[in-house]
């Protein structure tokens, strides 16, 4: 149909046992709005899990425009920061990231 597909960025992380709610409020919640200003990024999701089948207390859903934008949004100094921001905060141990094609816009 010559429609381009979206890439989502899902990540899940596990928060360390000393990140206070405050810390985690700041640090990954309210700190994920600076990833809708790198170039591509359609949207910003982060949730926390509700469920017991995964260690992980957090998601984020990040929806590039295509996949030509996910090295740029690697690479890009807001990401890095925001990363920055999980020191102290997140068991990177415990990270997972996955890119998936979506034809929903």
């Amino acid at each position: 149909n010559g429609k381009m597909s979206s890439v989502v960025h899902m990540v899940w992380v596990k928060t360390v046992e000393t990140a206070t709610p405050e810390m985690i409020q700041k640090n990954l919640v309210e700190a994920s709005s600076v990833l809708k200003d790198i170039p591509g990024v359609i949207s910003v999701e982060i949730g926390k899990n509700k469920t017991t089948r995964t260690p992980h207390d957090y998601g984020l859903l990040i929806r590039l425009i295509d996949l030509d934008h996910l090295p740029i949004y690697s690479g890009h100094p807001l990401h890095l920061q925001y990363l920055e921001g999980f020191d102290g905060v997140v068991d990177s141990s415990f990270t997972t990231a996955l890119d998936f094609l979506s034809d929903a816009q």
